[in-house]
């Protein structure tokens, strides 16, 4: 798939990971990604989230997709973590200091309430590494081959891969049209707020329209190749064969997950009984 300016696409890098099945890959970050909100403790959530990190450096993800993931995903878990970190009032463990209540609410800080910040900023860095992982090391085409794999009808897996397909073509579009209205004059850095902002619509409007323009392009060509007749049953040409170790894995991981869904009905490692 070739490359195209600002967007994030699959990069081979002869990995282990890459290796494997479109399912094992697949089954791997849904398991991983369930897994993570089945499971409260954070002590858990860190050693799941370093093996996780040990899968995405021995895939070889790109510097570019780690400089994202950090700085946008890190982020994001870090405001989550100051967040929630305030509400401890009634969740148990050590309350270090309570203010008083207003509209029924207090803020405390507690050691149980500590836990649960770092658990729900735990989440939020798992249940993201994988799909950035999921991204760089797939194609579209291994994408559709996964999910349809695991019962997903064709239709939703092939819509799926067309909605990761528009994305880039978008950013072109307005790279393009970015382009062609400087050269027409359009200056987007004079005037305030409100004049920057009429002016973004003269990139808005015709993206729009060749948007709407690919859209009816696309439906035409599927409508030619009999996407919508449900009778025929599709199949992928020359698809990946299992291995061994494809086998194993995914066995492994669904083990896993049926571990920790026992785990969770049983109440073991339960920080804040009645929250997810």
């Amino acid at each position: 798939m070739a490359k195209t300016r600002g967007a994030f696409v699959y990069e081979n890098r002869n990995s282990a990971f890459q290796r494997l099945h479109p399912t094992t890959r697949t089954v791997f970050i849904l398991v991983v990604i369930c897994i993570a909100f089945c499971i409260q403790h954070p002590a858990l959530l860190l050693l799941l989230y370093i093996l996780t990190l040990a899968v995405a450096f021995s895939a070889k993800m790109s510097k570019k997709m780690l400089l994202v993931y950090f700085g946008l995903i890190g982020t994001g878990a870090l405001i989550s973590f100051i967040t929630w970190l305030p509400f401890g009032s009634g969740v148990g463990g050590t309350v270090y200091y309570e203010s008083a209540k207003l509209f029924g609410m207090s803020i405390a800080f507690s050691t149980t309430g500590f836990m649960w910040a770092a658990t729900i900023g735990l989440r939020i860095l798992i249940s993201s590494l994988p799909i950035f992982l999921y991204i760089s090391t797939t194609k579209l085409r291994e994408m559709s081959i996964g999910f349809h794999s695991l019962g997903l009808p064709f239709t939703a897996c092939e819509m799926f891969t067309l909605a990761f397909r528009f994305v880039p073509l978008v950013q072109n579009d307005a790279s393009t049209i970015t382009e062609a209205q400087k050269a027409r004059g359009l200056d987007f850095s004079e005037g305030g707020a409100m004049q920057k902002f009429k002016k973004y619509a003269a990139i808005l409007t015709p993206m729009i329209f060749m948007s709407l323009r690919r859209i009816q392009s696309v439906s035409n060509a599927l409508d030619t190749k009999a996407f919508r007749n449900s009778s025929c049953k599709h199949r992928f040409y020359k698809p990946p064969k299992y291995r061994t170790v494809d086998k194993v894995l995914i066995v492994t991981c669904v083990l896993v997950f049926c571990l920790a869904l026992a785990a969770r009905f049983a109440g073991l490692f339960i920080i804040v009984p009645g929250r997810l």
